[in-house]
């Protein structure tokens, strides 16, 4: 097994990300999910602490791209000594380096085109030096104070790399401060990981999706291809491989608690089948079937249905009992008379859950 648990590399990626990853964050504490890790507290903290860059962040970052954090796949093939180092290396890029990188970039993000080399970029260079760099914006689906921004950068891509440069050396040290609380975490969930794949091989990884989302197919061709495994505390609930940079030195994104995520997700999955199994049983008994019948033609009462089906009131409140509790049926007043009424909604929120599941295993 080649591929190896970098606490330095997901350091760094957690560092050029966290501010990219703010509105996700910050969406997860308003709607409530019920995160309490330790990664997800320190973020929010981390995020108040650097409120006052969040100005000069905006020149960087637009909904549909941020500009210099997709250089990240170029440079975290190497084993950097630390962030310092990284941002040393961007601040001694000349502008042309640092354009083929902006023009990768929004390739890449907006476009989906994965550039593996400098050769590969070699025709969408000289087609931006035909046309110009407002016409290959103007293809782009993004708003225009991103426009204008990224043209800024590629006029003056090295005035715009160093106000960046600046701007993280800055936030560096607060960033540190905050990620020494759980880079412990961080560590033993890594390098327990890399001990769990080096025994058992990709399938740790691969079984995690197993039942969950069958589109995840790529994930074994993903982490063939890396060297490095990063585990990162601001995207606990993500699983990526980078496709773009140098072939051979790529890596593989896990999130902390994703492992822990997907047995959740897995577990609501197994209860809703248990839950869709009671429903069709129910319906399958001939007697409770007939029962919904004569419910749905308004006959709504104990006494009533007992009289239909010629059966004690007793055997009908039995079956109405499980009814009740597959969600088929309702108990409700009409003109101060209790009765019984179908649950619409509920039987077909059943049936379309059914279809859903069907469908998705059809597609398989």
């Amino acid at each position: 097994m080649k591929i190896k648990f970098s606490l330095k590399g997901s350091r760094i990626y957690d560092f050029f990300q966290f501010l990219t990853n703010k509105k996700n964050i910050l969406e997860r504490r308003r709607e409530n999910q019920g995160y309490d890790d330790i990664c997800y507290g320190l973020f929010l903290n981390l995020i108040k602490k650097t409120e006052q860059y969040s100005k000069r962040f905006e020149e960087f970052y637009y909904p549909e791209c941020f500009l210099f954090g997709d250089f990240i796949p170029y440079f975290n093939y190497i084993d950097w000594k630390d962030e310092a180092e990284f941002l040393n290396a961007m601040a001694n890029l000349d502008g042309e380096q640092i354009q083929k990188m902006i023009l990768s970039s929004l390739l890449y993000k907006l476009q989906g085109i994965a550039i593996e080399n400098e050769k590969d970029l070699e025709p969408y260079i000289e087609d931006v030096q035909e046309k110009g760099m407002i016409t290959f914006l103007d293809s782009l689906s993004m708003e225009n104070a991103g426009k204008w921004e990224i043209l800024q950068a590629w006029e003056k891509p090295e005035k715009k790399r160093n106000h960046y440069v600046d701007l993280m050396r800055e936030i560096l040290p607060i960033f540190l401060q905050e990620y020494s609380v759980y880079e412990k975490e961080i560590k033993s969930y890594g390098l327990n990981l890399q001990k769990r794949m080096q025994r058992d091989g990709l399938s740790v990884l691969t079984n995690m999706w197993e039942g969950i989302y069958a589109q995840w197919n790529n994930v074994e061709e993903s982490l063939l291809q890396s060297n490095f495994l990063f585990v990162s505390g601001v995207l606990p609930l993500i699983s990526t491989g980078f496709e773009q940079g140098a072939k051979n030195k790529r890596f593989y994104l896990q999130g902390i608690y994703l492992e822990r995520g997907l047995e959740k997700l897995r577990k609501i999955r197994f209860d809703n089948r248990e839950e869709m199994v009671f429903f069709f049983k129910n319906l399958g008994d001939e007697t409770r079937f007939k029962v919904l019948e004569l419910i749905s033609q308004g006959i709504g009462t104990n006494k009533e249905i007992a009289e239909k089906m010629e059966i004690t009131t007793a055997t009908v409140s039995y079956h109405l009992n499980y009814l009740y509790n597959a969600n088929m049926i309702l108990r409700t007043e009409e003109n101060g008379r209790k009765k019984i009424i179908i649950h619409r909604r509920g039987i077909e929120e059943k049936l379309d859950k059914f279809k859903e599941k069907i469908l998705i295993t059809d597609k398989q």
